[in-house]
């Protein structure tokens, strides 16, 4: 690895650094149901982030996609709250104080931006207890909410989940004084996506809900209170932060990596080594061809002639970046005879959650879809990722190659471009292999105002 550049602020952290989860600090009883899901080792970001947060420190673990990060932080949570179940058990009713009496909000919430994300994370902790819970060792509990709720739907009568899993509409709602206990009772806040919650119409929902878990922290310490035997001892105990992604962008004043520094200042941070470079495992094409739509997906139905067979098992994911062009993508592939499935904003839920089962199952072999897909979503068994129309900046682009080559495995990407993005793809191609593309964060601004000006499927003329 010599040679390459890494965040000095941050510790670096390498493939093949692997440790069993035993010597990590979890439980006998969860690593032996680890190990019965096939799940023996740690990856190197699982490795250098679960110590830390199982001891309670502030986390800001950054990684490429598809290296671990899930489990990274879902485990030591986990385990807390296990532990934490165990101490309060023991602990006599007036030491507890109130805390008995707080059935009705969780002791962990798990912040993502949107539903498929918050059901994918959902789906990966419901695993991880589904073992735990048959064997009677835990009562550790989770739940996934998301979108606006008229009533705050956990009660004495119905508790909330251990864990709540949520997005920023779900929990901003409750943000105001009268919800003070629902942020006194959680001692872990996750930012998962981090990047994305801090950006965008996310933002100020974030600065809101952050503004609650610390006013909750300061009424904790005034009261010298007990909750789940997390003790709040005066003047010392707070709110976890621990903060997941795979792209902290460094531009600008307002830059997400700015943020994470004025509002987690005494956090550590660990960064994977690969992270924000070229994916060594993909292997990537760069095709140059019309500006229009339909030249674009003529592109795509030659290449995928060429590649996808009825006999082949691998998946393909073809990314667009409007639901009016995905929309056109899927109806060319299918009336070409492709197994073929799509996912945009406009179709509905159940029915995104559907395709996504065709094409883990096999039912489907091509997924086209926008950007809606790129975070969060795993399947292991897509190896191919076509950009149809090229992201419009780099963060999108690794975000987008990221759903291939997951945990280990290769994978190959094509990227049609055209004169529009050009730019951008000058800008990626010229940054060597193993080098940073931190430099090229910078440049989607000036891109996003031509993409505005011209459209995705005009010819800009620069």
């Amino acid at each position: 690895m010599a040679g390459q550049e890494v965040d000095p602020e941050a510790e670096a952290i390498f493939f093949g650094d692997r440790v069993p989860f035993s010597d990590l600090g979890l439980s006998p009883a969860l690593c032996s149901h680890l190990e019965a899901l096939g799940i023996g080792d740690s990856t190197a970001v699982q490795a250098a982030a679960v110590p830390g947060i199982l001891s309670g420190e502030d986390m800001i673990v950054g990684a490429e996609t598809g290296s671990g990060k899930t489990l990274a932080y879902l485990l030591p949570i986990v385990e807390r709250v296990l532990r934490g179940q165990a101490v309060a058990k023991d602990l006599p009713d007036e030491l507890l104080g109130n805390a008995r009496g707080w059935p009705m909000f969780p002791d962990v919430v798990v912040l993502v931006p949107n539903k498929e994300l918050c059901d994918q994370v959902h789906s990966v902790l419901k695993g991880i207890l589904k073992a735990l819970n048959a064997d009677g060792i835990t009562g550790v509990t989770a739940a996934a909410k998301y979108g606006s709720s008229y009533e705050y739907p956990f009660s004495p009568n119905k508790p909330a989940p251990s864990i709540l899993v949520c997005t920023p509409s779900f929990l901003h709602k409750y943000t105001n004084m009268k919800a003070i206990p629902l942020f006194c009772k959680a001692t872990t806040l996750v930012l998962d996506e981090a990047d994305m919650l801090m950006e965008g119409s996310y933002r100020k929902q974030l600065d809101d809900i952050l503004v609650a878990f610390r006013r909750a922290d300061r009424v904790m310490v005034e009261e010298g209170s007990v909750v789940d035997g997390s003790v709040r001892r005066r003047g010392i105990d707070k709110t976890q932060y621990v903060l997941a992604a795979a792209t902290l962008p460094t531009y600008g004043l307002k830059s997400v990596d700015q943020y994470i520094k004025r509002a987690f200042p005494n956090a550590r941070k660990i960064q994977q080594v690969h992270m924000h470079r070229h994916h060594p495992a993909i292997q990537q094409n760069f095709v140059e061809v019309g500006g229009q739509v339909f030249d674009k997906i003529q592109a795509v139905i030659d290449l995928l002639r060429d590649t996808v067979s009825e006999t082949d098992t691998s998946r393909t994911m073809v990314f667009t970046n409007t639901a009016s062009s995905c929309k056109r993508a899927y109806e060319a592939l299918a009336e070409e005879g492709f197994s073929v499935v799509p996912y945009h904003k406009d179709i509905v839920p159940l029915e995104r959650l559907a395709n996504l089962h065709a094409l883990r199952s096999g039912r489907a072999k091509i997924l086209v879809c926008t950007d809606l897909a790129a975070r969060g979503i795993d399947v292991p068994s897509v190896t191919n990722i076509v950009q149809m129309e090229m992201a419009t900046n780099v963060v999108q682009h690794l975000h987008r190659l990221g759903r291939a080559a997951r945990a280990g495995r290769t994978g190959k990407a094509t990227n049609f471009y055209d004169d529009l993005t050009k730019d951008l793809v000058n800008s990626i191609t010229e940054v060597g292999e193993g080098s940073r593309l931190d430099g090229s964060f910078s440049r989607q601004r000036g891109f996003r105002r031509k993409f505005k000006k011209y459209g995705p499927s005009r010819r800009y003329q620069g």
